[in-house]
């Protein structure tokens, strides 16, 4: 008995009429496609390790970006399976579709309420499943030339341009596989304390052929897992015996009456904490905040991407965001610009952005993009206090 083929794309739709025709569209690709109405089948679907498109079809483009979000507070960062996130939506929503794919609360959009373009879905879910891994597209040209074209270009030149193409791209596949190795040697060595600068010298190497290789799109995993990789053995490197002390900030000395009281954490043991949501993928910057703001007796919760911010935002209500800028899977900016249009209980929530980067440009898309507050990290005691003091949070202790 053959085992069935992996599943390309779930499409949610709480009407099939209405999506009639996309699915006769399916039907002559070579997507294997599975239908449903179900939450919880969708929940399991995010979680069954294999990659694939979830594709959206609701009353309406919030419902879709309410209902995925919902899905994916249900399932842990390491259960979640490789996927893009597609909607289906209204030629009216189209502005409001694009902007969100500028900001990567989705990945990308079908308009089918009508259906325009008859091929596009398949372009679409093609171009996303190959940033998966999975090609779809045929092999060889066997689609002729028109003859108005011959008189410009041969058959030959475009099946060569074809195969070359090919080519490269078993090369990257092979590129991604050494990388995959050196990394795991490498990790490998770190928690054995073996570090050598030859693990060092060969992830800068392969690091730069992947950044100057042309199939960018699916090399932000492994970039951002080998940049965090360098700077563990660089910072072993240099520092092999050291022991690094978070020293407790000393508590100022008292002020005379006559002069003002700086700002302090109103503390109500009866009112729910205020919540905190810190946006940021460095495991260490998180712990450090959690740290200082549960201490402070407030409530704490912790994003590592951007996603997963959104996934909260839609189902919590927070009193202060602090957002990073850059994540591994969007601009934490364009959350910011983002969310007063997403009409969830979080759209008019104080955001502060927590970054390293001082540059004048990038205070000004901050401001640009609504949020309140520019903060250099790391995150100091004194800046938390003036910050909730202004807002009103309340600790609990």
């Amino acid at each position: 008995m053959t085992e069935p083929k992996a599943l390309h794309l779930l499409l949610y739709s709480t009407n099939v009429k209405d999506d009639e025709l996309l699915l006769r569209v399916f039907k002559q690709s070579e997507l294997i496609y599975e239908i449903t109405n179900s939450k919880a089948k969708l929940v399991d679907k995010l979680k069954d390790g294999v990659n694939k498109l979830i594709l959206l079809a609701t009353p309406s483009l919030e419902s879709s970006l309410k209902l995925y979000y919902q899905c994916l507070l249900e399932v842990p960062d390491e259960e979640l399976c490789r996927h893009a996130f597609l909607v289906v939506c209204a030629k009216h929503e189209e502005m409001q579709a694009f902007n969100y794919f500028q900001s990567r609360v989705i990945d990308d959009y079908i308009v089918a309420r009508p259906l325009y373009e008859l091929h596009r879905p398949i372009t679409i879910c093609y171009a996303q499943l190959e940033k998966l891994g999975i090609n779809l597209h045929k092999a060889n040209l066997d689609v002729p030339l028109q003859p108005q074209a011959q008189d410009d270009i041969s058959i030959d030149v475009v099946q060569e341009g074809a195969e070359r193409k090919r080519k490269l791209r078993g090369e990257f596949e092979s590129l991604l596989d050494q990388f995959d190795q050196a990394i795991a040697q490498a990790d490998a060595h770190l928690s054995k304390e073996q570090v050598s600068d030859e693990d060092v010298r060969l992830l800068r190497l392969l690091l730069q052929e992947l950044q100057q290789n042309s199939f960018r799109p699916n090399l932000i995993r492994l970039q951002h897992r080998t940049l965090h990789l360098l700077d563990a053995l660089l910072l072993k490197l240099a520092l092999p015996e050291a022991v690094t002390d978070v020293a407790e900030e000393s508590e100022p000395e008292p002020q005379p009456d006559s002069k003002p009281q700086p700002p302090s954490l109103q503390i109500n043991k009866e009112a729910r904490a205020s919540r905190i949501l810190m946006v940021e993928d460095d495991n260490l910057a998180a712990m450090m905040g959690k740290k200082l703001i549960e201490g402070m007796g407030l409530s704490f919760e912790w994003a590592p991407t951007g996603r997963r911010a959104l996934a909260l935002l839609q189902a919590k209500k927070f009193e202060l965001i602090l957002m990073d800028i850059n994540l591994p899977d969007t601009d934490g900016l364009l959350i910011a610009d983002q969310l007063p249009n997403m009409h969830c209980i979080n759209s008019d929530t104080v955001i502060a952005v927590l970054t390293g980067n001082k540059q004048k440009s990038m205070v000004q898309r901050a401001v640009k993009a609504g949020a309140k507050h520019y903060l250099i990290k790391p995150l100091q005691k004194d800046t938390l206090v003036k910050l909730c003091s202004k807002y009103h949070l309340q600790a609990h202790h």
